[in-house]
């Protein structure tokens, strides 16, 4: 019986034990084996979240031009293209899963960003100076802009990279857009 309660506790020692390991090896394949890989993904993902922040902070400005054929404004900065990660190469997989999340859900808030303007443009703006539209798109991609220069940041802070150059102008314009709209519209709610 001595033997049988022996074999039976060096069984569940056994199997604590394998799955343990298990899991170790797992942490360590991405953890370590990954990490060159993934450090390349988020080089290549923070320029571009970068990029897309900097544009963002240039439409902020963008209060239009009277070039239209009454005098009217028109914006003179193109918004940022959708974003498009198919350039990043690599296993994806290998970034936390709240960073990938997050760097997804752009895209989305980025097409009712669009949505949202275009209805100011359609129900809310007139002419000439076309305020309110104007107002909305800078809030909006203020909005954008901030959300993708924060995952930047938190991209490179996981990945112990050097800080980026964004504080210096491009984080303060549109933190002062989302500021000077929220305040002149109380009632809006932040994304």
């Amino acid at each position: 019986m001595d033997a049988w309660v022996g074999s039976m506790i060096g069984g569940a020692v056994g199997a604590v034990i394998g799955h343990i390991t298990n899991h170790y090896i797992g942490w360590y394949k991405e953890n370590k084996q990954f990490s060159p890989e993934r450090k390349f993904i988020c080089a290549e993902l923070i320029f571009l979240l970068e990029d897309y922040a900097k544009k963002c902070a240039e439409v902020a400005t963008d209060y239009g031009e009277y070039t239209g054929e009454q005098g009217e404004a028109q914006s003179a900065i193109s918004p940022p293209k959708l974003l498009d990660y198919s350039s990043i190469k690599g296993n994806w997989r290998s970034l936390s899963s709240d960073i990938m999340y997050r760097v997804c859900s752009l895209p989305v808030e980025q097409k009712e960003a669009k949505r949202i303007v275009s209805s100011s443009w359609e129900f809310e703006a007139s002419p000439p100076d076309y305020k309110d539209y104007f107002e909305t798109r800078q809030y909006q991609y203020s909005l954008l802009g901030l959300k993708a220069a924060q995952i930047a940041e938190d991209v490179r802070k996981q990945n112990k990279f050097p800080d980026g150059d964004l504080c210096e102008w491009t984080i303060p314009t549109m933190e002062e857009k989302v500021k000077a709209y929220e305040k002149k519209y109380p009632k809006i709610k932040k994304h």
